[in-house]
């Protein structure tokens, strides 16, 4: 290949000793040589790869331009390659980057996937995306269809295969949003149940607070089975007792047993039950008059007694400003939640439109593939692309002059 390219070279004028190939020097010496020689003008045209003329190769006090022959994997090697030229120490204010394209070969989808690359980067590197997602690039494999497309360098056949791949990720996306609308119409549901809870529970902390006697300090006071106690341990051991009582029988190990009221404390009546779990049973005291609300104790704390079971009893009244705050949140959330959820539900997918054009196109094309018979006279046939094989070429701004020289910039043609 590198003898075709000076032969076709040196065919279009270019004298042979000003043509150069990278791999020719074999050492470190030859390379400095090598590169010294373009740097002073006695080399015009030098053909490396990137790993042999990328980091460290300084050759840009003459570069005019640059061109790209084949499509390197990583977008970081493509700035590699523009670097040799655009950089600080170019003496030219302008320099020419070229791609050179051949159709009917994998070029398409080597370039196609560097660009799709390089927007993937470049998204995440700004850190300002305008978007909730980075646009997938995939895997590096390719489908058979995108393959078939290529290799055949029929417009209408690599066309197929855009149309299909944008169809499948508009249908993906479609799907997406009917998910996203059934989550919706599940929260809409899920907070016109929930909102009443959390309303009738407010109503219910807050009348009770309303009710709550204090019992901190030296105002403890408890009624148990119709004896006023004023001391903690006392009333601690006494319903220990009566709790400890109700689940000794092992039957309350499988089946639920009403205790019954044992008394009143901070203005709220208290019923005993156990708790049930096929093996042994806990004991609970239970509040009514709000909502049900239960203190549990297992075997071990009743069998020990004392001023702890009074005191969980009295944090459990005291918790309800907290209960009750927690549930206003909640229901605030909840409303919240409710309105955002409205507001989105029932909205259109808003690519229809151009889902439903690209069925019609993929359609039509399958039809033309087939060779199905032309339409008839006064029927339009939709025009297909043409096919064009040509060289890109760019260009961009060869270095910043940080000594506050010009800058040169750079003339990009496509």
């Amino acid at each position: 290949m590198y003898d075709e390219l000076a032969s076709e070279l040196t065919t279009k004028g270019v004298p042979r000793e000003q043509i150069a190939f990278i791999h020719d020097a074999k050492t470190d010496k030859a390379k400095a040589a090598m590169f010294a020689d373009a740097k002073s003008g006695k080399i015009a045209i030098l053909v490396g790869s990137t790993s042999k003329m990328g980091v460290g190769t300084n050759v840009q006090d003459r570069v005019v331009s640059l061109m790209h022959i084949d499509c390197p994997w990583r977008p970081a090697d493509l700035e590699q390659r523009d670097g040799r030229g655009v950089r600080q120490g170019n003496q030219n204010a302008e320099i020419r980057i070229g791609i050179a394209i051949t159709e009917g070969t994998f070029d398409a989808r080597m370039w196609s996937t560097q660009s799709r690359k390089a927007t993937f980067i470049n998204q995440f590197m700004r850190g300002s995306l305008d978007v909730r997602e980075i646009d997938d690039i995939g895997d590096a494999a390719m489908n058979a269809n995108e393959a078939v497309a290529i290799a055949s360098g029929n417009p209408l056949v690599l066309e197929k295969a855009e149309v299909d791949a944008e169809v499948g990720k508009l249908e993906r996306l479609r799907r997406s949003h009917q998910r996203s609308q059934s989550m919706l119409a599940l929260r809409v549901r899920e907070s016109e149940y929930r909102i009443p809870e959390l309303e009738k529970s407010i109503a219910t902390f807050t009348s009770a607070i309303e009710q709550r006697v204090s019992t901190r300090g030296e105002k403890f006071v408890i009624e148990l089975d119709g004896s006023t106690i004023d001391s903690r341990i006392e009333a601690g051991d006494a319903i220990a007792a009566r709790l400890y009582a109700l689940i000794e029988d092992r039957s309350s190990h499988w089946k639920e047993i009403d205790g019954g009221r044992i008394g009143r404390l901070g203005g709220f009546e208290l019923y005993a039950r156990n708790v049930p779990n096929g093996r042994s049973a806990d004991a609970a005291i239970v509040f009514p008059d709000i909502d049900g609300h239960a203190v549990t104790f297992n075997a071990g704390t009743l069998r020990n007694g004392g001023v702890g079971i009074a005191v969980k009893l009295e944090n459990a009244i005291e918790g309800m400003d907290r209960r009750l705050a927690n549930a206003e949140r909640e229901l605030a959330t909840a409303v919240g939640e409710k309105g955002r959820s409205e507001a989105r539900l029932g909205l259109k997918f808003e690519h229809e439109e151009r889902l439903d054009a690209l069925k019609v196109r993929k359609r039509a094309i399958d039809i033309e593939l087939r060779g199905d018979p032309e339409p008839e006279a006064g029927e339009e046939s939709e025009p297909t692309p043409q096919s064009d094989s040509r060289a890109v070429e760019r260009s961009r701004p060869s270095h910043l002059d940080r000594s506050g020289g010009p800058s040169p910039g750079v003339n990009r043609d496509r």
